[in-house]
């Protein structure tokens, strides 16, 4: 830090025409040191927030604009810049211009590289060509040899982690001068006052006043283990990088918290879905993170509670049969189950809670071997989870009056479409995916699988790829984000890459041009299993064109779309044309000991001080984006009814609670009671006999300019969602 801190302060003083140096003139050593130290935090977080978020493409990666902007806009909110009068442009300059001027220190001293991207795959800046240069977006990469740097003093590492309790949300803002809504402007905020007394503010004051602790003995455990963790990623380079940060920085957060009960503050985005505001350690983060997490307060363990713990254990590990080799202690005999979904094996996952909870009665000696030689079993689809659970089923098992404080999560069976089917009352898409109670929970991704393989047999044929590598590569993920209309391209690249990461690529011949194809056919195979859903995603798309595209609408100019949720949650959709504003710049290298090389125009090559780059950034306007609204109004909706289902049931419930937007954890004990509640305020929701017309009283503001027909409703009771094992499970 004293390095980088020294080369700034040499620039910031030597430099006369630069803007940004020029308004650090005056700053201080100690403002300097805290800009860099917040400079430091903000790259580690984009190195890795793709890969939190499951985008396997820029793992190790972060584009460089957003970095600058995001730390350039930073600085100049802590100096006090007023940008009134700047226009658009010369504000996007500013902001990369002070960005690149802190990232600069970095990549003097070997913190960071800088290249580029084609095809997912990093290339250095030294090797690309001219057009390549010209053309595409410069990134922050990892450097081979990562060194985690957390400077003395950095409280930057528990932003959004608090030891005091936190006041109730009375106003628009939070205590640490956020703001509730996430990238709310004040006049915006003020739209909200109405509504403060809702059910949203009520569960955003239960998430941000549970109360929370470390599993020391997980963090220590995970302490000693870090090489074993981290090496398991090592055949792919890029991930690998990216875990080392993000293990680092998760334990670093753990260690700084020490012993320390804590609160983590939320913020919503403008759908109303509640976010943790701690970066990496909080309840919504990655394994490791979770894993650690435990109330602060305890209950008493009880035989339900047990029994869910068995559950929650069997689901962690999530250990796979072969058909011929189903163990004997099952109660379900699944053979016509798997012979029905062409399926030639069974994981745990997919069993009834019996049996499920027959798993870990089964393999208990295994479990507790795991927990008392403090193990990490790779082969476990959640190990930390895992150990957790297996050293809390331990004690349990060993104390007569136990107390657990360990969170127990029950996850809705693809919630985008649970709600799209109770909605449109499709009682046949709602059999596969637990509304309608089931004996053996189908398999929603299957049935879309075998209808795409009616569609181009010859494709599967010449393949032979079995049901399960075409449910995992092919067609899970698109079925998923159909629901929030990905459309055909974003299905395709999924897919190509999930292809890609699980090797089927080459061992199936599988090309672009086929994932273009396969996408194409799978959204009219998901389209067909999910008929109700599909007409409901185009009856929100032409509220949103009644909305926004009609005469009527460009008429009073009609920039967004507004609807109150069941929560009480005011959403405002808005989706504008941007321009577009590109800004060159010189990055300087000419303290490191390996420099970029540059091709001359006689191709020779030679050794530059300097990189220059472009920066690409984008600045709405006031023009409504038609074809954003369209597309974007059916995922919005449907988020935002999920986010007021959560707020409905976290307001209810009252005390400590773990959310992950379709993921609710409680205690062990009350597991059972919460699900109920679950159901309960999911009936409520849409027990409406049409809840077509709801969305219309909802979003429409003339009903006179929409005349489009509602569709036809289908037949399920909603009220079957009570006699259902699999809705949440």
């Amino acid at each position: 830090m004293e390095g980088q801190l020294k080369y700034l302060k040499h620039k910031i003083t030597k430099s006369k025409a630069h803007i940004a140096c020029n308004l650090l003139k005056e700053t201080s050593l100690e403002d300097l040191k805290a800009y860099l130290v917040f400079s430091m935090d903000t790259i580690q977080q984009h190195f890795t927030r793709n890969s939190m978020r499951g985008n396997k493409s820029y793992q190790g990666e972060a584009n460089l604009t957003h970095l600058s902007v995001a730390i350039g806009t930073h600085i100049l909110t802590e100096i006090n810049y007023n940008n009134e009068k700047d226009a658009p442009w010369d504000w996007f300059k500013l902001r990369v211009m002070m960005g690149d001027l802190f990232l600069e220190p970095f990549y003097q001293t070997h913190q960071i590289n800088i290249g580029k991207t084609r095809d997912n795959t990093f290339i250095p800046i030294e090797s690309l060509d001219r057009s390549l240069k010209r053309s595409r977006a410069h990134y922050i990469v990892v450097p081979e040899k990562w060194d985690l740097a957390i400077p003395e003093g950095s409280e930057n590492l528990l932003k959004g982690t608090v030891f005091e309790k936190p006041e109730p949300i009375n106003n628009l803002m939070q205590p640490t001068g956020r703001p509730v809504i996430k990238g709310w402007t004040l006049d915006k905020s003020k739209l909200f006052k109405p509504y403060l007394a809702n059910s949203f503010i009520k569960s955003m004051n239960v998430l941000q006043q549970t109360k929370w602790k470390i599993n020391t003995n997980v963090r220590d455990i995970l302490n000693r283990n870090r090489t074993k963790i981290l090496n398991q990623y090592k055949s792919f380079p890029k991930k690998y990088k990216s875990k080392i940060i993000e293990f680092d920085l998760t334990m670093a957060r753990s260690k700084l918290i020490g012993n320390n009960s804590f609160y983590q503050y939320t913020e919503a985005d403008y759908r109303g879905r509640i976010y943790y505001t701690t970066p990496f350690l909080n309840f919504q983060g990655n394994d490791i993170a979770r894993g650690q997490m435990l109330f602060a307060k305890g209950k008493p363990m009880t035989d339900a509670g047990l029994r869910r713990l068995k559950i929650h254990i069997a689901v962690c590990y999530n250990e796979t049969y072969h058909k011929d080799s189903l163990p004997n202690w099952l109660t379900t005999d699944y053979k016509p189950y798997l012979k029905d979904e062409e399926l030639d094996d069974i994981s745990v996952d997919k069993m009834t809670l019996e049996d499920r909870e027959a798993w870990t009665d089964n393999n208990i000696d295994r479990l507790l071997e795991i927990a008392n030689k403090e193990i990490i079993d790779p082969n476990a689809e959640k190990p930390i989870s895992l150990l957790a659970s297996v050293l809390e089923i331990k004690d349990a098992l060993e104390q007569e009056e136990y107390i657990t404080y360990l969170p127990i999560p029950i996850d809705g069976s693809n919630n985008g479409w649970q709600h799209l089917c109770a909605m449109s009352k499709d009682k046949e898409a709602g059999e596969l995916v637990g509304i309608v109670p089931q004996d053996i929970q189908k398999d929603f991704y299957v049935q879309c699988a075998k209808d795409l393989i009616k569609r181009v047999p010859e494709w599967f044929e010449e393949r032979q790829m079995p049901m399960k590598h075409i449910r995992k590569g092919i067609a899970k993920r698109g079925s998923m984000t159909r629901a929030y209309s990905a459309g055909a391209q974003k299905i395709a690249e999924n897919m190509y890459l999930d292809c890609h990461v699980e090797g089927y690529l080459d061992k199936y011949n599988i090309t672009k041009e086929d994932c273009e194809m396969l996408a194409k056919h799978l959204i009219k195979a998901i389209d067909k299993v999910c008929a109700g859903p599909l007409q409901t995603m185009k009856f929100l798309q032409k509220i949103a064109e009644a909305e926004i595209a009609s005469e009527y609408a460009k008429f009073i100019k009609q920039k967004a779309i507004k609807w109150t949720t069941p929560s009480g949650f005011p959403v405002i959709y808005e989706a504008f044309v941007e321009n577009e504003f590109k800004e060159k710049a010189i990055i300087s290298c000419s303290e490191r000991a390996i420099k970029p090389t540059i091709t001359k125009e006689d191709g020779t090559k030679e050794e530059t001080d300097t990189i220059r780059i472009q920066h690409v950034g984008k600045e709405p306007t006031d023009k409504p984006k038609i074809r954003s609204f369209m597309s974007g109004i059916s995922p919005n909706f449907v988020h935002s009814m999920d986010a007021a289902h959560m707020a409905k049931v976290i307001s209810k419930w009252g005390e400590d609670f773990g959310a992950v937007h379709d993921s609710f954890s409680v205690h062990a004990c009350d597991v059972e009671e919460l699900l109920q509640l679950i159901k309960d305020q999911f009936i409520e929701m849409y027990s409406y006999p049409n809840f077509f017309e709801v969305i219309e009283r909802m979003i429409i503001t003339n009903p006179d300019n929409f005349n489009y027909n509602q569709p036809k409703l289908g037949n399920l009771d909603i009220r079957e969602v009570n006699k259902s094992e699999y809705f949440f499970a």
